[in-house]
């Protein structure tokens, strides 16, 4: 089946010149909070996009596959934060 031909193309935030591009951001550090509920990821270089996706392939406590894709827009990026989920 072919792709639909409509939208536009992925291009890189930092380098939209050089043509349909995605920009991949490495995550440094992944911490899940006390009750389980939260995941807090730390990544550099995050700037204001249109359209990110995370993709998520991990296994659950109980070794259970857990597979999914989050898409989001980032408007504004603030001042770094450090994961407030466990206590110390």
């Amino acid at each position: 089946m072919e792709p639909p031909n409509y939208g536009s193309p992925e291009l890189s935030v930092k380098r939209p010149d050089e043509g349909p591009s995605m920009m991949k951001v490495e995550v440094k550090k992944v911490e899940l909070s006390n009750d389980g509920k939260t995941i807090f990821l730390q990544t550099e270089e995050l700037v204001p996009v249109h359209q990110m996706r995370i993709r998520c392939n991990v296994k659950d406590a109980g070794g259970k596959e857990v597979k999914w894709d989050l898409y989001n827009t980032i408007n504004k990026v603030g001042a770094e934060k450090k994961a407030p989920l466990a206590a110390k």
